[in-house]
């Protein structure tokens, strides 16, 4: 399928502020990657800014984008939830003064589910609608508008083979908006030369799937911001090689949506000019399945070879050898991932790392701070915990 690409510069430039640590993107996250994936950031001081829920294979799967800021907002991530808990999450978390920022709207077993980002503000300046059909999409938009709000995100997804729609709304300052709803991947392309040629700027993309066809919603407004470029319809690879070179030129990942065509992932995105000091990389695995394995494949340890793959998703490694051992016998030896990455030579169960001994002061660490939370005991033999993987 031909790349497609949306390019418009901004006469005016002005350049995004760095941030001290480069933002972080994930494409195909399952359900406890991704929460994992949430609670890492948390930890580590970054917000996650965007994301998307679209159809998998097995499970849904979740694209995020997560940044690390110099004075970060508090903000909470929850999914999985049904339209009575996220109005009911939503009225809890106003009291504590977190509003909306972000919502993905998916079918799980015929049931609507959505995942939201709140941050915290100090005043409710958002409105959150769900579950909208198409006419009551427009009417929505409208009437919001004539109240002085405008769309910070919409979102389509369907349910039980019904188009639904969900929004956040933000009260609006003087700049002027558009939104351009359900327009069909075919047609996206002269709708954003209408919208660009009366000096509109593309801030919000987002695409869903109706019987096998990609449509899309598309905010537009008359701010002033950054220099952009927006690419739409693009496969996991596609979008790696495209924000590898929009790095190159500084445009990093402002905003990013996700959606399934036959189990086939498209991804779009609005890339902005940043100093060149901020930048985005994506993670070197796409997905587990993505991360070459060499040894002998045991059934019986099927769950240990998927919970080694887990960690690299979430920590990105090149590679790494695991071996267990029982009674002065190797019962598990494999290589996961890149001895080298350039020429894609694989680790093999019996690769040299030669890192002497530096992973035993490292390991011991880890231990003491796993028995500091009452995880682990000094006595407690590895063994015994590993049968969980048998």
């Amino acid at each position: 399928m031909a790349l497609r690409i949306l390019i418009i510069v901004c006469l005016s430039y002005i350049p995004v502020t760095a941030t001290a640590e480069e933002p972080e993107i994930q494409l195909q996250l399952n359900p406890v990657i991704y929460q994992r994936q949430i609670t890492r950031w948390g930890k580590q001081g970054f917000t996650a800014t965007d994301l998307s829920v679209y159809e998998g294979q097995r499970a849904e799967r979740f694209a995020a984008l997560g940044v690390k800021e110099p004075n970060p907002k508090e903000w909470k991530a929850f999914h999985g939830l049904d339209a009575n808990q996220l109005d009911a999450r939503l009225k809890q978390l106003a009291t504590e003064e977190f509003y909306p920022q972000v919502i993905s709207g998916y079918e799980k077993r015929g049931e609507p589910r959505f995942a939201v980002i709140l941050n915290k503000a100090t005043e409710a300046d958002t409105i959150l609608k769900h579950s909208l059909p198409s006419d009551q999409l427009e009417f929505t938009l409208q009437s919001l508008k004539e109240e002085g709000y405008a769309p910070l995100q919409l979102d389509g997804y369907i349910v039980n083979n019904q188009t639904l729609h969900a929004g956040i709304w933000k009260k609006q300052k003087a700049a002027a908006w558009e939104a351009s709803c359900q327009i069909p991947l075919n047609q996206f392309q002269k709708t954003f030369d209408d919208y660009t040629a009366k000096g509109f700027r593309l801030v919000d993309l987002s695409g869903y799937v109706v019987d096998g066809a990609a449509f899309y919603h598309a905010i537009w407004s008359k701010a002033a911001g950054p220099e952009w470029i927006c690419y739409f319809h693009l496969t996991p690879d596609e979008f790696q090689k495209t924000n590898q070179k929009n790095l190159a030129d500084n445009f990093q990942l402002a905003s990013l949506d996700a959606y399934s065509i036959n189990n086939q992932p498209y991804f779009t995105g609005i890339w902005e000019k940043v100093v060149p000091v901020q930048r985005v990389e994506l993670p070197l695995w796409k997905s587990p399945d993505a991360i070459p394995m060499t040894g002998l494949n045991q059934k019986e340890m099927t769950s240990l070879d998927e919970a080694i793959k887990d960690f690299m998703m979430l920590h990105n490694p090149p590679g790494m050898a695991v071996a267990v051992s029982y009674r002065g016998r190797l019962v598990y030896a494999r290589g996961f991932g890149y001895a080298d990455k350039e020429t894609k030579t694989p680790v093999q169960p019996d690769s040299q790392f030669r890192i002497a001994s530096i992973s035993k002061p490292i390991t011991a660490v880890a231990i003491l701070k796993l028995v500091e939370q009452g995880k682990l005991k000094l006595d407690d033999r590895v063994f015994d915990i590993l049968k969980q993987y048998r």
